[in-house]
């Protein structure tokens, strides 16, 4: 069953219905917006894995009276890569970086951080049913470590990166069509899509 969960700027819409108890989610770009992990807790019990580098969204989840996931303070990279240079937003207010220098909200101000793999957290946890995915560009470099799981939640981010055009994100879509998806979701600006494996 198609289901909207959280608010209009953080939410996403999903097939309810795939997600079952005992499921491990990961909500991977938190920004200072869970409302999606806050509202499929409420329906579901699942593991929720949080990932997200920035200082600011880590006060946020943790200044919550309750938080449904375990936050992981690291960023999203492709397998292999250990560590990633950060650019900070030039806006302190907005919480949205990237480590890519092309993003049209960074500044030069940077710092180091750990990264983890969706290669990695699939080892640890092999119960995945669902991946939601707002990490600012660096969508591209993972899609092929998403390939198998029951249901993806996507931003991609061509709009506003220098160096990432549409046929990036076209090619993507392609990519997750061609692997047994089909897309059950997608905002009015085609940025936001949600793919489901076909039964």
């Amino acid at each position: 069953m198609k289901r909207h969960l959280g608010t209009d700027y953080g939410g996403w819409t999903i097939d309810i219905d795939d997600v079952k108890d005992g499921d491990t989610v990961l909500d991977l770009g938190l920004g200072e917006d869970i409302s999606f992990s806050q509202e499929l807790a409420a329906l579901r019990k699942v593991n929720i894995i949080g990932v997200d580098p920035t200082e600011k969204s880590h006060k946020y989840v943790e200044s919550l009276p309750q938080s449904p996931l375990t936050l992981i303070k690291k960023a999203v990279v492709k397998d292999g890569i250990e560590t990633i240079t950060m650019r900070k937003n030039r806006n302190p207010s907005h919480v949205s970086e990237s480590f890519l220098s092309g993003h049209n909200s960074v500044g030069d101000d940077s710092y180091e951080v750990d990264g983890v793999s969706i290669k990695q957290l699939r080892d640890l946890h092999p119960n995945i049913s669902l991946i939601k995915m707002d990490i600012e560009g660096g969508e591209y470099d993972v899609i092929d470590e998403c390939l198998g799981i029951q249901q993806l939640c996507i931003e991609f981010h061509h709009f506003c990166i220098d160096g990432i055009a549409i046929s990036d994100t076209n090619n993507c879509i392609k990519k997750l069509l061609d692997n047994g998806y089909e897309i059950l979701d997608k905002n009015a600006q085609a940025t936001e899509f949600t793919f489901q494996l076909k039964q």
